[in-house]
């Protein structure tokens, strides 16, 4: 939980009135304080419209949850996470009622996410509307490496109706792993979840698809034409 990644891993610039927030990992306690930064910064420098840009993010942790809570104006019922217990207690897969019966996790530390795992069936995520929060348009740039948590996010940001997803579909790889040490230099990595949009289904082997489709090289052109015109349609 006090891995820290050494280096900007979230970094804000401006456009006029367009915020555009650069999230290149999902891990470190790092990452997490400079989103909650930047979001400051969108606040003080009053920006309209907002890009975040999740392209070539191959995941990470829990850095999802200041990311998307800033811009939430309600709780998001967003997924779930089936564990190995699931399996071996049933034969089918769990019923969204069955979901929303347990509990929402709300520790999003590490630690605890695998003690979670390793001792309950179902992990139920639910993200809160954070200050300061932002209420302008949102876009979302994703492409075929955005991968594991940042998918987790791109499927929250979709699934909030509060954003627009710009690009490629994400990688298809949401499988949480354990990594276990078996010498000379060598790990095996060994699922232990999976990873359950409650809007959209199973991300592993599918992805999250853009809802505008684009290049991974232009979706930013893209996404900044859409922002200029939805701020001029205001």
């Amino acid at each position: 939980d006090n891995y820290r990644v050494g280096f900007d891993a979230a970094t804000v610039d401006f456009n006029g009135d367009i915020a555009v927030l650069k999230v290149r990992t999902m891990m470190g306690a790092d990452t997490i304080e400079q989103i909650y930064a930047a979001y400051d910064a969108i606040e003080e420098a009053g920006s309209q419209a907002l890009i975040i840009d999740l392209r070539g993010n191959s995941g990470g942790a829990f850095a999802v949850k200041p990311l998307i809570e800033h811009v939430i104006d309600e709780p998001l019922n967003s997924g779930y996470f089936v564990s190995q217990l699931w399996g071996i207690e049933h034969q089918n897969q769990p019923t969204r009622a069955e979901v929303l019966q347990v509990t929402p996790w709300s520790g999003w530390s590490i630690i605890e996410f695998w003690h979670s795992v390793q001792s309950n069936a179902l992990i139920r995520l639910q993200f809160n509307p954070a200050e300061p929060n932002f209420d302008g348009p949102v876009y979302v740039l994703v492409d075929a490496k955005s991968a594991s948590a940042t998918e987790m996010a791109a499927d929250a940001f979709r699934s909030s109706d509060v954003a627009v997803l710009v690009g490629e579909t994400t990688a298809g790889e949401m499988l949480s792993q354990s990594f276990f040490d078996i010498g000379a230099g060598y790990q095996v990595s060994l699922p232990v979840a999976d990873y359950f949009s409650l809007q959209n289904g199973r991300i592993e082997g599918v992805g999250v698809p853009a809802d505008v489709v684009a290049d991974s090289s232009a979706a930013m052109d893209v996404a900044t034409r859409m922002a200029v015109d939805a701020l001029a349609a205001d």
